[in-house]
């Protein structure tokens, strides 16, 4: 995959995660399930930049930021999720790292946050200043609690046995 394909995947991805985020919700398991598609695909795509070369970082120049009414009018958007809290831990390495509940709402709404304003940057002209944003973002903020989200997600139909909602051609 070219350079190019793999700038074009990721804004693709950041795009319907966002779309899915500004969007009114459906119902709630038609939610969850979107929600781990478009999860998924992120992820999948914010990997594509592991190992590319960016110009140096010291480039990045600019930042964008998404107003509190827009977050939250995500975090309330988020409520349609049949799930609201989960249990994680800051490092799953340290056998001894204490248990924490955290909000998925909360969770999602920072998550789309960085997501919004890396895609903000990469259409306004400043695409080196949206990869780098994306970047570094996922590293330190969100890339593990994405994964958690999902793990959270997946348990929920686990729990259920109701993999049907899969083969639904709702969208």
């Amino acid at each position: 995959m070219s350079t190019n394909e793999i700038f074009d995947n990721l804004v693709t991805a950041a795009q319907n995660f966002c779309d899915w985020a500004e969007n009114e919700p459906t119902d709630t398991e038609n939610e969850a399930r979107i929600g781990l598609q478009n999860m998924s695909l992120l992820y999948a795509a914010l990997l594509g930049l592991a190992g590319l070369d960016l110009p140096d970082e010291e480039d990045f120049h600019s930042e964008k930021r998404i107003p509190i009414d827009q977050w939250r009018n995500v975090y309330d958007r988020f409520d349609s999720l049949p799930v609201t809290s989960y249990v994680d831990v800051i490092n799953p390495l340290q056998s001894d790292d204490e248990l924490i509940r955290t909000d998925i709402q909360e969770e999602l709404a920072d998550i789309y946050q960085d997501v919004a304003e890396g895609l903000e940057l990469y259409r306004s002209g400043l695409k080196n200043d949206g990869l780098w944003h994306w970047r570094l973002t996922f590293e330190y903020h969100w890339g593990r609690r994405l994964l958690s989200v999902m793990n959270t997600l997946h348990a929920y139909f686990e729990d259920k046995a109701d993999w049907e909602v899969f083969s639904s051609a709702k969208k």
